[in-house]
C-alpha cells in the first residue's frame, strides 16, 4: 500500500508492515493502492511526480509535463466570478441507463464546495490548476451509481484507487480541451460568448427550435 503524505512524500508499506519512502522510485509502483495522508494537496501530487517527470510523460502524456510546470510554478489567476473551491475529490462513479451500466475505465475528479453545510460540485476542466495547487486533495472512499432514468444516487464502498488510476482520472479531466495554454482560449471564447449574450448582441434559439429542425431534416 503506498500513501501519499504532504511535501511530495509517497511511502510504502509492504506485506511485513514495513515503511519505506519511495518518492524517487514512484513510476515502479504506479500499479498499487494508494491513499492519501490528510492534508495532502494538488501540489504534493505532482512534486511526486515531477521526480521522474520524463518517465511519467512517456506513460500518460497528456499533456503532464505543461501541467506539472503549472501546477508546480505557476502564479495563480483568481478572479471575482473563480468558484469558492473547499477541496478537490478523485471519485468513482457509475452510470445506470436502464439494464446497461457504465463502468469508466479511470475515476473522475472535480472541486468540493461547502455551502449552507451542503457539498456543491464544481467542473474543474476549465481552470487554471495554479489556482487550485494549494487545495486539499481527497479519495472519495464510496463508488457512486447514478441512475438517469430515476435521477437516484446511490453510494457503495469503494475498493480503492491505484496510483495510475487516480494520475490518469485527474490528468483526462484537466487535460480535456488540451494544453493549459489551450484551455485558457477556451474559458476565454466561453468568457466572451457569455459577455455578448449578456449584451444583447447574440441571437439566441431555443432548443425546441434545433430539434424540430433536425426532425424535419430526416
Amino acid at each position: 500500500m503506498l500513501k501519499l503524505k504532504p511535501g511530495g512524500i509517497l511511502e510504502r508499506t509492504n506485506d511485513r508492515n514495513e515503511t519505506k519512502d519511495v518518492t524517487d522510485l514512484a513510476i515502479t509502483f504506479l500499479h498499487e493502492n494508494i491513499e492519501f495522508d490528510e492534508n495532502v494537496t494538488l501540489r504534493d501530487l505532482f512534486l511526486v511526480i515531477n521526480k521522474e517527470l520524463g518517465l511519467f510523460h512517456l506513460i500518460f502524456g497528456n499533456w503532464i509535463k505543461e501541467y506539472t510546470d503549472v501546477i508546480l510554478n505557476g502564479i495563480p489567476e483568481i478572479k471575482e466570478t473563480s468558484a469558492k473551491i473547499d477541496y478537490l475529490r478523485v471519485f468513482w462513479e457509475i452510470h445506470n441507463h436502464g439494464e446497461e451500466y457504465n463502468i469508466p475505465a479511470f475515476p473522475f475528479f472535480d472541486g468540493i464546495s461547502i455551502e449552507n453545510g451542503e457539498e456543491k460540485k464544481w467542473a474543474v476542466e476549465y481552470s487554471p490548476m495554479q489556482n487550485h495547487a494549494h487545495l486539499p486533495l481527497v479519495l472519495d472512499p464510496s463508488v457512486q451509481v447514478y441512475n438517469f432514468e430515476s435521477k437516484e444516487n446511490k453510494k457503495y464502498p469503494s475498493s480503492g484507487y491505484t496510483f495510475f488510476n487516480v494520475i490518469q482520472g485527474i490528468l483526462y479531466e484537466i487535460s480535456f480541451h488540451g494544453g493549459p495554454e489551450a484551455t485558457k482560449r477556451v474559458l476565454d471564447d466561453l468568457t466572451a460568448q457569455v459577455e455578448r449574450i449578456e449584451a444583447g448582441e447574440e441571437e439566441l434559439f431555443s432548443a425546441d427550435y434545433f430539434f424540430e429542425d433536425l426532425k424535419n431534416n430526416d
